[in-house]
């Protein structure tokens, strides 16, 4: 029989016994009406949620790497869990700051402690929103501003509001200085 008929998906089930078997009984199908068609039912539903997530997800991110501006999204710890595209090309050679080790750097020391900084203050429950720490870059490095903004409190029904991982907690964006 048919478990699922969408225009995106189809399933069906077809049991069957050999001829000397005999027919299934009435206990036989009232397990199969019950428990077996009610478990897949529920795992073809589960299989499509997944998938719709799976788009958003994906378009989520080519919105994002359409963007001129770089994006880096950070767990609570800190730790960078969305990098676009654009990000990864600021963020590369001649650059004045670096993704290294899951970890914005920079080698100039007080620019380190500026970017730390700010991250811990968009990362601290209920902290105040930090001013962007800009990176000017020396002879043949790219400067780069980067405004930091916590997620907190643009949650609904305990889940974020945006599509992104649950476990975003701030993002970073990303713009070249001008030279």
């Amino acid at each position: 029989g048919v478990i699922l008929n969408t225009p995106a998906t189809s399933a069906f089930l077809s049991l069957g016994r050999t001829p000397d078997a005999g027919g299934f009984g009435t206990s036989e199908r009232q397990l199969f009406g019950s428990d077996l068609i009610g478990h897949l039912n529920r795992n073809m539903t589960l299989r499509g949620q997944f998938a719709h997530t799976r788009s958003r997800a994906s378009v989520l991110g080519a919105v994002l790497d359409a963007l001129p501006t770089g994006v880096l999204v950070f767990d609570r710890g800190g730790r960078p869990i969305l990098v676009t595209r654009r990000a990864e090309e600021l963020l590369g050679p001649g650059a004045a700051v670096a993704l290294r080790q899951r970890q914005l750097t920079s080698l100039d020391p007080r620019a380190r402690n500026a970017l730390d900084r700010a991250l811990s203050m968009a990362l601290a429950p209920g902290g105040t929103l930090p001013p962007p720490v800009i990176v000017r870059g020396g002879p043949g490095t790219r400067g780069l501003r980067l405004t930091f903004t916590a997620l907190h409190g643009r949650r609904r029904d305990g889940l974020l509001a945006m599509e992104l991982p649950a476990q975003a907690a701030c993002i970073a964006t990303l713009e070249p200085l001008a030279d």
